[in-house]
């Protein structure tokens, strides 16, 4: 069991404010820390650049950190930046290892593996034979199960367009249990969210901006508050995905098993 959770700030909404920001992504941390001490990661996505920050610490010490204090600083008062180097997004983990030792920092998420960076709640039980099979194209670099999901994305994408049908071929190959949040360094603009059975909770805060999703949705509501408005729960079900689009503020939904949808979640 670990914890997946993040941000996405839409286009055309007035300016949030960093500190309430900074506030409630250290909130989010805390609340999804019941699902996992053994490590804490984040990663901030701006137009041009992907930067993650993680260690082998619970949340409540992670959040405490001078990287992390670096790093918030640095990316989250760029949140009502427009231009190219502003903060698009946040991904965040509370991991609960159950492969792959906490100590080497390559098993903690998010994962980063080619040109994806991503989170994984769940267990994969077919990675080392997977690896073992597509050896010749892409290469190991940790123990952790959740690994060979961003790995085989990364492979995938390379051909495949748009990115969902590399998530569709790579859901196919995996056996196990996931809920997994990710975004490809060529489209920062897009978060992707698929799952099977594992929890994956969306909320979208339409007057702020702000889409937020997390394992379980108390630990959301618990940690905006009201600091955002109202919130709208984003249908996310079982052996389906979605993609928030920050820059069109669009959903593109689709099932592991069959073509896009597109549909606008607001403006």
């Amino acid at each position: 069991m670990c914890a997946i959770f993040g941000l996405i700030f839409q286009n055309g909404h007035k300016p949030l404010n960093s500190d309430k920001m900074k506030t409630i992504v250290k909130r989010l941390f805390l609340e999804n820390m019941s699902r996992g001490r053994d490590a804490s990661g984040v990663a901030y996505i701006t137009g041009h650049s992907i930067e993650v920050v993680k260690t082998n610490l619970p949340a409540n010490e992670f959040i405490s950190m001078k990287e992390y204090a670096e790093a918030e600083n640095k990316y989250m008062d760029l949140v009502n930046n427009k231009t190219n180097n502003g903060l698009i997004s946040i991904l965040g983990h509370c991991r609960w290892k159950t492969k792959g030792s906490e100590k080497n920092n390559d098993n903690n998420h998010p994962i980063v593996h080619g040109n994806i960076v991503g989170t994984h709640n769940g267990v994969i039980t077919n990675d080392d034979e997977l690896f073992t099979i597509f050896s010749t194209k892409i290469k190991r670099r940790a123990e952790v199960d959740s690994e060979i999901i961003f790995a085989l994305i990364d492979d995938f994408a390379e051909v495949c367009t748009p990115v969902h049908d590399a998530i569709i071929r790579t859901g196919a190959l995996l056996s196990g249990s996931y809920s997994c949040s990710m975004v490809h360094r060529r489209h920062p603009h897009l978060v992707w969210l698929f799952r099977n059975g594992n929890p994956c909770v969306v909320l979208h805060y339409k007057k702020a901006g702000v889409v937020i999703w997390s394992s379980v949705d108390s630990y959301i509501t618990n940690a905006v508050a009201e600091a955002l408005g109202e919130e709208t729960k984003i249908p996310l079900e079982p052996s389906c995905g979605i993609a928030i689009d920050s820059y069109r503020n669009r959903l593109y939904r689709y099932k592991m098993n069959s073509e896009i949808t597109y549909t606008s979640h607001g403006g």
